[in-house]
């Protein structure tokens, strides 16, 4: 009998890369220079791989002009400012969250949607809990995010002994893994500062790894092609990062951290008409019903 699954084990393998990168790369200076790299690479090699679902939103008028307006809307976020941490961290949740459901494959029911709501708000006050010392997040009051995760944790487990019955061995791993390693995470914020490059290394590692298993059931060639083009792409944007070793393509520090940012916004914004790991209501503005189902089923 299987107790933990593929994706459970994709989910800590991820964790304990980034805390490997952490540790290899001490240097400040070089571990931005390098998650920036890989998270630009994420970007770029996301929009190449959503080719067809961008010609899907963009083929009809409604779904086409929403898209539009969400880049436009991605502009305006990073044109004023708004902070990163905040913006990232609804995207992480989310897309572990609904994610989840592709793996557990659960009937659709009242007791499945409170799962998945109290993971969403468990999630949320465990991640803002442990980067909370970010300036942005000051307005958010330390003792409230404690308790809230706290309580959050209690509305979680009832939740979860709701489909408990509907649950093989590694389903209830699943289910709490990513929770689990929250909650590890969250302790550790208090011996070691935990910030939004740390989440945007392990989002990048895990969904770079999530694509593999599908990829592999498919024509040959794929796996490597793959590989090799996230390779390439991290090295090419390295070259043009702060830390490059070709100095002339060298972007300035707070040039690069511009670029970053801009297009972490941009990928955010327009994940919301390109991914089905969102809410059902969000997805169905750009694939409809029948896309939607076809899409979640993969």
């Amino acid at each position: 009998m299987r107790y933990v699954s593929l994706h459970s084990a994709e989910r800590v393998a991820s964790v304990l890369a980034v805390v490997a990168g952490a540790w290899l790369v001490p240097k400040q200076s070089s571990w931005l220079a390098l998650v920036t790299s890989v998270g630009l690479a994420h970007y770029a090699l996301s929009v190449f791989y959503s080719k067809k679902q961008i010609a899907q939103v963009c083929s009809q008028p409604f779904s086409g002009a929403l898209f539009a307006a969400l880049l436009v809307c991605g502009v305006a976020l990073f044109w004023y400012g708004f902070p990163l941490i905040i913006l990232f961290g609804f995207h992480h949740v989310f897309n572990e969250v609904y994610l989840l459901n592709r793996s557990l494959k659960l009937r659709e029911g009242p007791e499945n949607a409170g799962l998945r709501t109290a993971s969403i708000i468990l999630n949320l006050m465990l991640y803002f809990a442990t980067v909370r010392s970010y300036p942005e997040l000051q307005f958010m009051n330390h003792a409230f995010l404690f308790v809230g995760v706290a309580v959050a944790c209690g509305v979680f487990l009832f939740a979860l002994a709701r489909v408990g019955k509907m649950l093989a061995p590694s389903q209830w791993v699943d289910c709490c893994v990513f929770e689990i390693v929250g909650i590890v995470l969250l302790a550790v914020s208090f011996y070691y500062r935990i910030n939004v490059y740390h989440v945007v290394l392990y989002h990048c590692i895990f969904w770079g790894v999530y694509p593999l298993q599908k990829m592999a059931r498919q024509k040959s060639g794929e796996t490597g092609r793959y590989i090799g083009l996230n390779i390439a792409a991290v090295l090419i944007a390295f070259v043009f990062s702060p830390r490059s070793f070709v100095h002339p393509l060298r972007i300035p520090g707070v040039g690069w951290d511009a670029l970053f940012r801009f297009a972490s916004t941009t990928h955010i914004l327009m994940s919301l008409g390109l991914s089905t790991a969102h809410p059902a209501w969000i997805t169905r503005w750009f694939l409809g019903r029948q896309r939607q189902a076809v899409a979640r089923s993969t």
